[in-house]
């Protein structure tokens, strides 16, 4: 008898063709490794901004609540990033939570802006939210495809 596969008996390299880093998973871990990067140029980038912002009246409030904002999504990042390369079962779980604190930081944080600097209109705020819930789709697109895929499945098995 020879060794090769039959009909009725799958390769083994077809069982383990959905396994590990590969596909839409690794763009899914390219873009997740980079997310606190990216967080922190924006951070650079917005400095400027930040400090006129602080001379305003209700600025410091908004200051230490945008801080704290950026601080759990932060977090969250490399909590993902930690359980992402360590292949953990709680990864899809914790992106998930990822993409909800980031819906809720964007609701909270135009609210808050909203609430302390009355003086600007929501209009002001618009081109920046778009922006941003057009980021936040495509995050619930991975989050979507971290549920159907199976590539996901045999692979945060930890």
């Amino acid at each position: 008898m020879s060794d090769q596969p039959t009909p009725t008996t799958p390769a083994a390299s077809t069982v383990n063709e959905l396994e590990g880093f590969g596909g839409w998973l690794l763009l899914l871990a390219i873009g997740v490794c980079l997310a606190p990067l990216r967080l922190l140029a924006v951070l650079a980038w917005s400095w400027e901004g930040y400090l006129e912002l602080a001379r305003l009246p209700n600025g410091p409030i908004s200051l230490v609540a945008e801080s704290a904002i950026t601080l759990v999504i932060f977090g969250l990042q490399i909590a993902v990033i930690v359980a992402m390369l360590g292949k953990r079962r709680s990864f899809p779980r914790l992106f998930t939570w990822l993409w909800v604190a980031s819906i809720g930081s964007q609701i909270a944080d135009t609210i808050l802006m909203l609430w302390l600097f009355p003086q600007f209109s929501a209009a002001a705020f618009g081109p920046e939210f778009v922006r941003s819930i057009a980021g936040l789709v495509g995050l619930g697109l991975c989050v979507w495809y971290l549920r159907a895929s199976k590539r996901v499945a045999n692979t945060f098995t930890n």
